[in-house]
């Protein structure tokens, strides 16, 4: 087998002592072929590093008048995802935060620049920024399908509306003209096949809301979560009072960052959640809110069906519908578009049942504004 090609090493740093000591270093660790190339200021060694022509850079804390942090944070946001090791004057825990946080792959106290320690540090480092980079490309990957997926079911639900219309028109007109022309048998298929007509006329427009959720921006402006649960509760107004249903808020809500527009939605979904599966006992939702490290946790109780425990996991997936529920109305999207919501926000969803019956859906809003695009997905502890 061909030996290893010899690593690659960039060192930036202003004493020409300590690169003979450095070089001195890397030679003595054994069966570890390198080439190394010397600057002397930052200047140079971020093009260097913009150029990726080296496997490892080093890079000296102190640069006369330059900071090798600096050095590092400027390489980051030039998109640079080369392995950077910071060589320092001293090791502390402040040292080790400053490194992490400017982006540095680790650092390397000069006083304990040993062969054996070099070596460890500069093999992490590289590891470091290999594993990042392909979470970083899977990320992009991810988002790049997840937008398809978008578009795709944008799409879809856009071109079948105009022919489930034609279809949905068709049908009401056959049931206005035929409705108890015909016999019993033939009453019952029209009737059914205004009500699947209409059912997936509702689908795709759910499935377009779905597809849309991602699009708004989450502003930071503070959006009052009180303005936004008095329009959802506008909004199911006529569904609870069919039901006698009561919205009882445990205290006021607060104001967080994000999309007005969105939050109401989110409300307006988890209202008429609890309304398509209450009990026979008249209808009671509970809404609340708690502070908590990082932001607010808002419950939406009710005393309706509850959930079995062993549908929890599937409660927000897109068109899950749990055992028993099939002769209620919905799609089983609106749950998910929650998720999504919440999601864009930066927070997480979960559900719950409630022993004395009924189900607990909660979400945390962060009190810091969201970033523009999807985090990846948060889920509470166990």
């Amino acid at each position: 087998m061909a030996d290893a090609p010899p690593l690659r090493i960039l060192l930036v740093d202003d004493d020409p002592d300590d690169e003979l000591l450095t070089r001195e270093v890397l030679l003595a660790i054994p069966d570890f072929p390198f080439t190394l190339k010397w600057v002397t200021n930052a200047a140079e060694g971020l093009a260097a590093i913009l150029a990726d022509e080296h496997d490892v850079y080093l890079l000296d804390r102190q640069l006369g008048g330059d900071d090798g942090l600096e050095l590092v944070q400027k390489a980051r946001q030039a998109g640079s995802q080369s392995p950077l090791l910071l060589l320092t004057g001293s090791g502390s825990r402040e040292v080790d935060q400053a490194a992490m946080a400017a982006g540095a792959s680790d650092y390397l106290p000069k006083g304990e620049l040993t062969p054996g320690n070099l070596e460890r540090a500069v093999r992490h480092a590289i590891d470091r920024a290999r594993m990042l980079s392909r979470l970083q490309a899977r990320s992009a990957e991810l988002a790049r399908s997840n937008r398809e997926l978008e578009e795709f079911a944008a799409v879809i639900s856009h071109d079948l509306r105009s022919p489930m219309q034609t279809i949905a028109a068709h049908a009401e007109l056959l049931e206005h003209r035929y409705q108890g022309r015909l016999d019993a048998g033939a009453d019952l298929m029209i009737e059914r096949l205004v009500a699947g007509v209409m059912r997936l006329e509702r689908m795709l427009t759910e499935l377009l809301s779905f597809a849309r959720v991602s699009q708004p921006t989450i502003y930071a402006d503070a959006a009052p979560l009180d303005s936004c649960l008095d329009i959802a509760i506008q909004d199911v107004r006529q569904e609870l009072l069919d039901c006698g249903g009561v919205v009882h808020r445990s205290g006021p809500l607060p104001s967080l960052p994000g999309n007005a527009t969105l939050l109401t939605q989110l409300f307006t979904n988890l209202l008429a959640n609890a309304v398509k599966f209450r009990s026979e006992r008249p209808l009671r939702i509970e809404v609340g809110a708690e502070r908590t490290f990082g932001g607010w946790v808002i419950a939406i109780s009710d005393n309706g069906i509850g959930i079995p425990a062993g549908e929890l996991q599937q409660t927000f997936m897109i068109f899950q519908r749990g055992h028993g529920t099939i002769d209620r109305p919905g799609t089983g999207i609106g749950l998910a578009i929650c998720k999504k919501i919440v999601e864009r926000h930066g927070g997480w969803i979960a559900a719950a049942s409630l022993p004395a019956g009924g189900a607990r859906i909660s979400f945390l809003l962060p009190t810091h504004a969201p970033e523009p695009l999807s985090p990846t997905e948060r889920e509470p502890a166990d």
